[in-house]
């Protein structure tokens, strides 16, 4: 027998609600997710200045969602027809007096523990007011050093040509932890150019909550400071999910990517990155570009290291070339032009720099 169309409608329903966790009052015509009436997402998540970043401006003015779960650290919200969840996590509990202690201890010593002079020296030109501690890795050209800057872990990025430093922090993406620049005692080879990005500071449209003193931050001359305002270390932060078919993925903001990538890439993509599982050695984000280009692939492994490719081209990171190398001096003459934050040299598989942007 034939179904009446008010049959059939009421299958399709039952069927997309099973599937979505939507329901659908035709009496009232309301829509429910889990059983939870739909709401205004609340001015929390909106008003922040990466949830306008990921979604456009307009997107940001009346967002439809249900509540999902509301904590004391995590509050939790579907939004629909932007196809992801909001998560606002409270603000990283302080560092206890026992980790502060073990991180001090860990950092002490500083003087005994650094084994090369040209990274003495340049440690000595550093203005962060970090404490310096253990050398974890070291080559011809460059040294990672341990050290805390205001209670704070911290790593510092020792250059030997030109002699210089640069001060990364630890910051916090909801729970999950990462590395954003705060300092560059040379900012011309830094990878971060000092200009605020999109999802730098929290804020909404209004005119009188505008910082006029944004752009760029720039201490002493030839300096590059964070130090008194940047996103991550303290306060909320907004976490975006999407479900795709390979599994679900974040949205990983730019605050935790400065410094690791030129800026550059990060003002022409979008990054996303699925949960890193127990056997994977390194994070893998998927960049997407903003308006129109190709799109990128980035890994990350567990100091740090980014490996950014573009099809068959790999980033070649400049700062990284051995006193005296081609590298070196081709970064050298590039430095003349442009910060290195807004250049990009691609090699190819043989690792010959065939494209600079």
């Amino acid at each position: 027998a034939k179904l009446s169309y008010a049959a059939w409608l009421a299958g399709c329903i039952d069927g997309l609600a099973a599937a979505s966790d939507v329901e659908i009052n035709l009496m009232t015509c309301e829509f429910v997710v889990r059983s939870r009436k739909l709401k205004i997402l609340e001015d929390d998540f909106t008003a922040r200045s990466d949830f306008a970043e990921c979604f456009g401006a307009e997107a940001s003015r009346e967002v439809q969602c249900a509540e999902i779960q509301t904590s004391e650290m995590r509050k939790l919200r579907r939004c629909v027809g932007l196809r992801c969840d909001v998560a606002l996590w409270a603000a990283p509990p302080p560092i206890s007096k026992s980790e502060r202690a073990s991180l001090m201890a860990s950092t002490s010593g500083a003087a005994g523990l650094l084994s090369s002079s040209w990274v003495s020296a340049a440690l000595k030109r550093d203005g962060s007011g970090a404490s310096w501690g253990r050398v974890l890795q070291e080559d011809a050209g460059t040294a990672v050093v341990s050290g805390r800057i205001d209670s704070r872990e911290c790593r510092g990025l020792v250059l030997r040509e030109p002699l210089s430093v640069q001060v990364f922090a630890r910051c916090v993406h909801g729970r999950r932890e990462g590395w954003t620049s705060v300092f560059a005692s040379d900012a011309e080879v830094s990878l971060d150019d000092g200009l605020p990005i999109s999802d730098d500071v929290d804020g909404d449209d209004d005119e009188e909550d505008e910082d006029p003193s944004a752009p760029p931050v720039v201490a002493e001359a030839g300096e590059l400071d964070r130090r008194s305002g940047f996103a991550g270390l303290t306060g909320p932060s907004l976490v975006v999910t999407r479900s795709t078919p390979e599994g679900v993925e974040r949205l990983a903001p730019s605050y935790a990517l400065r410094g690791l990538l030129p800026a550059a890439l990060l003002a022409s993509h979008r990054f996303w990155y699925r949960a890193k599982t127990g056997a994977a050695e390194s994070v893998v984000l998927e960049g997407a570009a903003r308006q129109n280009g190709p799109s990128i692939t980035v890994s990350i492994d567990a100091n740090g290291a980014a490996t950014v490719k573009r099809g068959d081209l790999r980033l070649v990171d400049l700062r990284a070339g051995k006193p005296g190398s081609p590298t070196a001096a081709l970064a050298c003459r590039l430095i003349k032009l442009d910060s290195l934050a807004h250049v990009l040299a691609w090699a190819d598989g043989s690792g010959t720099i065939t494209r600079i942007e």
